[in-house]
């Protein structure tokens, strides 16, 4: 199967839409936390896909400095975040001092 076949899939209005109807019987048979983890599952597969897809094609999303800079943000959720440059290039400052 060629990886187009599978980005599409998963990116279609239709598979989402299934997606939300399995979800829906499955609200009515278990409970709320395992409700919640299909959903996530499900929400969080077109971004796999499309990072699936790139790896693929030999591309990259980002450069590795911004994929690093992006996780950064989400951790400290705004906060300013100071870089050491280190043997493994930029690193965040509490894990260059985790390092030593």
């Amino acid at each position: 199967m060629d990886i187009s076949v599978i980005a599409a899939t998963l990116f279609s209005p239709i598979f989402m839409v299934v997606a939300a109807i399995v979800i829906g019987v499955l609200m009515r048979k278990w409970s709320l936390p395992l409700l919640a983890g299909v959903f996530l599952l499900v929400s969080s597969l077109p971004v796999a896909a499309d990072r699936f897809y790139a790896a693929a094609q030999g591309d990259q999303l980002r450069s590795q400095p911004d994929a690093v800079a992006a996780a950064d943000a989400v951790i400290v959720l705004g906060g300013s975040v100071h870089y050491v440059r280190g043997v493994h290039g930029p690193t965040p400052e509490w894990e260059a001092a985790a390092r030593q």
